[in-house]
């Protein structure tokens, strides 16, 4: 994904490729792909769990069948089922405490004013997965925001309105991101790879 959600560059690479001309990669984690009877062309992942600034969110369903959650290119924001995204959200707004809240942003419901702070350290995002696969969301993929003065910025996720609703996992997750779609061997791999050309 590129570096930029507006207007930026990134890559497309089909077939194996040469893994030595991959530039600044993380090595690649997989998790299983998990097939769905009635969504051909959708690809599924079992979350397992969710850390915030190294703090593993304690959410009981995580790691069961109901926490599968899909990955959509085309969709921008992460939406999560409400019981998880209310534990994120917690624990976000805890290790942001000392900074002032902004108006939320359409459904985006999380929202700082950043203007006037020449420093802010952003909670690590990780997502964790089947198979011991993580996903480390870049400071990039933290934040959405319309404004240049940083006045606005808002946690590029939210919730669902079912518990029962599957997850999308939007593409603001994975801005400088490798993501290895392995049709064939029915995995997916994520691995850092900052997009700058």
């Amino acid at each position: 994904m590129p570096s930029n959600g507006a207007g930026g560059t990134g890559s497309l690479r089909m077939g194996a490729g040469d893994s030595s001309t991959f530039k600044n990669v993380t090595p690649i984690s997989y998790t299983r792909m998990i097939y769905l009877q009635g969504f051909a062309g959708y690809y599924f992942l079992n979350v397992t769990g969710i850390s915030v600034g190294g703090v593993k969110l304690d959410v009981p369903r995580f790691g069961s069948q109901r926490d599968m959650s899909f990955i959509d290119s085309g969709t921008v924001i992460t939406r999560l089922p409400p019981m998880i995204y209310k534990a994120l959200k917690a624990e976000f707004e805890k290790q942001l405490a000392g900074f002032p809240r902004a108006p939320m942003l359409e459904i985006l419901d999380t929202c700082y004013n950043f203007s006037g702070f020449k420093n802010v350290t952003i909670p690590t995002i990780q997502f964790h997965f089947e198979g011991n696969a993580n996903l480390t969301v870049e400071k990039e993929g933290v934040f959405y925001s319309v404004r240049s003065d940083s006045s606005q910025m808002c946690l590029a996720m939210t919730s669902l309105n079912d518990e029962e609703e599957i997850g999308i996992l939007g593409n603001y997750l994975t801005i400088n991101q490798r993501v290895v779609y392995d049709l064939k061997g029915s995995r997916m791999g994520f691995a850092i790879e900052p997009c700058s050309f």
